[in-house]
């Protein structure tokens, strides 16, 4: 025999499923944000390494040219 929801059992079943949707809601958005904040840490570490390697290079360059100039003073 099938038995049929009463008017408060549908409330309350509705209730939960709000209940658990707006918590879905929530955690999506999290992982939203710690994907976006994960992916802007990886943004600054490429910069970050780009301005090392510039320095890098800079500096590389500088000591080729005091080799350069101090090869023709000897």
């Amino acid at each position: 025999m099938i038995k049929l929801a009463t008017q408060e059992e549908i409330e309350r079943l509705k209730k939960a499923y709000e209940e658990a949707l707006k918590r879905y809601k929530e955690t999506d958005y999290k992982l939203i944000e710690a994907k976006n904040a994960y992916i802007n840490t990886i943004n600054e570490n490429v910069d970050a390494w780009r301005k090392y390697r510039e320095a890098y290079d800079a500096y590389y360059e500088a000591m080729v040219e005091f080799i350069v100039e101090d090869k023709k003073k000897n």
